[in-house]
């Protein structure tokens, strides 16, 4: 879809998709995809790729589709100028099973602020106001009730790195913008309670090389093997499989005696602390894990 001033190209109010289960849009305003595709009946739709725009446009359709969704994928294109939370997104898609965005999308993740009030910026007659048919959109549904604060369906948690961006690796910069996320995921678990697994969709098991990682790189990943573990939540790579930290790395680690203060940061030891019982899990795991 694009935007034009002329009112019949940009097809009809109240279009009709019975069987359409997946969708990709482009938010940004200019193009009008979400007002438009806002009027459409599409009672089958379960897949949403949205691509964001720091101009946020898709609050009209997402109020109108979004309780339809079980994925929900949003694409963060890189901007100096800020985007709306992920937390923002989640509030119009209660129903949500899997939930994919981007690592460097900030910030980080977090559930649930109040669904703020939205400016639509829709112009007048007399400025040029958007038209289907000759015919004014129609003004905008009113808001969803106030979130319930839980993410009840949720089972299935993508990041999506920068492995295809520019080519850089996985985590190439956004280390600490990675345990950021995973901190706040921790601290939301309770608001997830169906959540299974997170996966780290771009990150390639082959990048564990010793000689590229730190030794206080290999104790935050195996701490986050660890964390998961202990909540019941796989923690995947790309393939799908257990993450887990090599032997040989392992071993790097142990030939280095680095206290806590030294690896984690305030924010993850602060969660350790918060998390019931992660103490004594911690003092007696393996890392033979739970699903071997």
């Amino acid at each position: 879809f694009s935007s034009s001033s002329s009112s019949s190209s940009l097809g009809p109010v109240g279009v009709s998709l019975p069987h359409l289960d997946t969708l990709v849009l482009n938010e940004d305003p200019r193009w009008l995809q979400a007002d438009i595709l806002s009027t459409w009946h599409l009672p089958s739709l379960q897949t949403l790729r949205l691509e964001l725009s720091p101009d946020f446009g898709s609050d009209r359709f997402l109020r109108v589709h979004g309780h339809h969704l079980t994925t929900l994928s949003l694409h963060t294109p890189v901007s100096a100028r800020p985007f709306h939370s992920i937390a923002h997104y989640c509030s119009y898609t209660p129903n949500v099973e899997s939930l994919f965005f981007q690592l460097h999308h900030p910030p980080s993740f977090a559930l649930f602020p109040p669904l703020p009030s939205t400016n639509y910026n829709i112009a007048t007659p007399q400025q040029g106001q958007l038209h289907l048919q000759g015919q004014p959109l129609p003004p905008p549904p009113p808001p969803p009730p106030p979130s319930t604060q839980t993410l009840s369906n949720l089972k299935m948690i993508g990041i999506q790195g920068l492995l295809h961006f520019r080519g850089r690796s996985f985590d190439d910069g956004e280390e600490e913008q990675l345990h950021r996320h995973l901190t706040a995921m921790v601290r939301s678990r309770a608001r997830m309670p169906q959540l299974k697994i997170i996966r780290l969709v771009d990150f390639d098991p082959e990048s564990w090389k010793s000689e590229e990682r730190t030794a206080r790189e290999v104790a935050r990943w195996q701490r986050w093997q660890l964390r998961w573990e202990m909540l019941g939540v796989r923690w995947e790579d790309r393939e799908g499989m257990l993450m887990r930290v090599p032997d040989a790395l392992l071993e790097l680690l142990e030939r280095r005696d680095l206290d806590d203060e030294e690896i984690y940061s305030d924010e993850e030891m602060a969660v350790d602390e918060e998390l019931e019982g992660f103490s004594d899990y911690l003092s007696m795991s393996s890392t033979s894990g739970m699903w071997d």
